[in-house]
C-alpha cells in the first residue's frame, strides 16, 4: 500500500503585474504614502483527483491566496498564504 502523494509536481505560476491598474486603486496613494505599505494578493486554482484510501478517486479542488506586504520604511515583506482543499 502506498501512503501520501503517489506524484509530486512542483506547479510554477509566472505573475504579470498591471501597473496601471495597482496605481489607480484609490486606496494605493494612501497605504503607500501614509503608511508605507504595498500590498498584494495572488490566488490560483488547481483541480485534479485525490485518492483516499488508494482506490477511492474523487475529484478535488484546491485555492491558494497569498497576501503580500511590502513596508517601505523599514524594507521587510510579511506574507500569509491561505489554502483550501474541496472534494
Amino acid at each position: 500500500m502506498i501512503n501520501g502523494a503517489q506524484v509530486t509536481k512542483d506547479i510554477v505560476t509566472p505573475v504579470e503585474l498591471l501597473v496601471n491598474k495597482v496605481i489607480s486603486n484609490p486606496k494605493f496613494l494612501s497605504d503607500v504614502t501614509d503608511h508605507g505599505v504595498l500590498t498584494l494578493i495572488a490566488t490560483s486554482k488547481t483541480e485534479g483527483q485525490a485518492a483516499i484510501l488508494g482506490f477511492v478517486k474523487l475529484h478535488a479542488t484546491m485555492t491558494v491566496e497569498r497576501y503580500v506586504s511590502g513596508f517601505l520604511l523599514k524594507a521587510t515583506i510579511s506574507s500569509k498564504c491561505v489554502s483550501n482543499i474541496k472534494i
